[in-house]
């Protein structure tokens, strides 16, 4: 194709819809597809192992088809099975080809011997239809690598913003005295100041759609500015689903008579759209989560998307 070609074809284009979830690996999720008639794609061979702590192999497996990982079927979500996923875990995870997966999380989360396992496990198209549709559809990108081999914040701040900055907490006082009184007991709380991809677009060109507080919110300080708050740049997904009260609690945050859904129906989507999922991590109002982030249920991922 010449670049003639290209750049018509881009012109064509009207919207970007973009939808980042959150931590999971590429063969935990996709990697089925290898084995399920795409062979081209860089995933599971069905003989890949880890060693465990005392040096036995563990193999690769599928979930059964009820079965949601870090919990056991039909069980409560059990957050203490979040693998560990910092810069720190992730180099040891990574070490020896991909070899550190099950004993850094036997060191990192000390669980139960008959979980030691749950790392080694992967989904197929049973427990993600949409992804599967989309995978046999569209593009797979199978040799993408993360901006930060390490947890959200950091790689998220890079898909907003090309770059990474560090808490500007530590610059208000008050926050260091809290720091200094409660110590480790204060939660991390994800604010930044790094000036993010939506400076450069015309505010009607572009809106954020999330269900608690919008990434964009915590990563830039140009969209915290009580002053000059940017209310109809931001809603919520599906409006139907927020209650009442949370809506009346957020109406002077979010444009609260509109949604994504609402504007797709009407044709009525901006030139970029950004769709934050509702984080297992980071939510004030509603505890429910649908963004694949282990424990979440990949079910309600399979939902959103």
């Amino acid at each position: 194709m010449s670049q003639d070609q290209t750049l018509e074809r881009l012109m064509a284009v009207k919207h970007i819809v973009v939808l980042m979830m959150e931590n999971r690996s590429f063969d935990q999720m996709l990697g089925y597809l290898t084995l399920d008639g795409m062979p081209e794609v860089n995933g599971l061979m069905g003989r890949e192992s880890n060693p465990d702590p005392d040096g036995t192999e563990i193999p690769v497996f599928e979930f059964e088809p009820d079965e949601t990982a870090f919990h056991a079927p039909g069980q409560p979500f059990d957050k203490s099975l979040d693998p560990c996923h910092g810069t720190g875990c992730v180099a040891e995870q990574l070490a020896d080809g991909n070899r550190g997966f099950v004993r850094n999380f036997v060191k990192a989360k000390d669980p139960p011997r008959e979980h030691w396992r749950l790392p080694m496990g992967y989904y197929t198209a049973r427990h993600l239809p949409v992804y599967d549709h989309l995978a046999h559809n569209y593009c797979v990108c199978d040799a993408w690598h993360s901006s930060i081999p390490g947890d959200t914040w950091p790689n998220r701040q890079y898909a907003l913003a090309g770059q990474a900055g560090p808490s500007v907490l530590l610059k208000f006082g008050w926050w260091q005295e809290l720091k200094k009184l409660l110590g480790s007991k204060l939660p991390a709380v994800p604010i930044y100041d790094v000036p993010a991809f939506t400076r450069y677009l015309q505010d009607p060109q572009w809106r954020w759609y999330s269900h608690d507080p919008a990434t964009l919110r915590a990563v830039d300080s140009r969209y915290r500015n009580w002053r000059k708050l940017q209310r109809d740049n931001f809603t919520y997904f599906d409006r139907r689903r927020i209650k009442a009260w949370t809506q009346a609690l957020e109406s002077g945050l979010v444009d609260i008579g509109d949604s994504f859904l609402d504007d797709a129906a009407k044709g009525e989507l901006r030139d970029v759209s950004w769709i934050d999922p509702n984080f297992v991590d980071l939510h004030v109002f509603d505890p429910a989560s649908n963004d694949d982030h282990p424990p979440s249920d990949v079910k309600a991922g399979q939902e959103l998307v």
